[in-house]
């Protein structure tokens, strides 16, 4: 079974980790930041998972690393502001991000294609 098929959802990343979504995320955030924090757990959890548990090496330009890349603008997503522009391959550790980094273009699109509010979330404030 490939990680893509194993990796359907969040409660299947958290599951792979033995962790409880509970049990890592503020209970009940009211304050937008704790509501963008708990966006960025769950899809640090879901790249984790999905690269299984991969370590990159970010001092390594010669690594393949690929990352999502956003459309913000107002008309994007047919107006709400938000849609997966493109996965970029990046070859400068400086370029991505914070680190939500796949092995393959095809992980990248798997992981928005399984949670794309949970990539907006901890981006967009609505």
């Amino acid at each position: 079974m490939t990680i893509t098929e194993r990796i359907k959802s969040l409660a299947d990343a958290y599951e792979y980790f033995d962790l409880k979504r509970d049990d890592l995320l503020f209970p009940d955030p009211k304050h937008p930041y704790q509501i963008a924090a708990n966006h960025f757990i769950d899809a640090q959890v879901l790249t984790d998972a999905l690269n299984e548990k991969h370590e990159f090496d970010y001092d390594n330009y010669g690594q393949d690393k690929y990352v999502l890349w956003y459309n913000l603008r107002s008309s994007a997503g047919g107006g709400s502001g938000f849609a997966l522009d493109d996965v970029v391959y990046a070859h400068a550790s400086a370029s991505v991000g914070p680190r939500l980094t796949f092995k393959s273009r095809e992980l990248a699109y798997h992981a928005f294609k399984i949670a794309p509010d949970t990539f907006r979330g901890f981006i967009k404030k609505d």
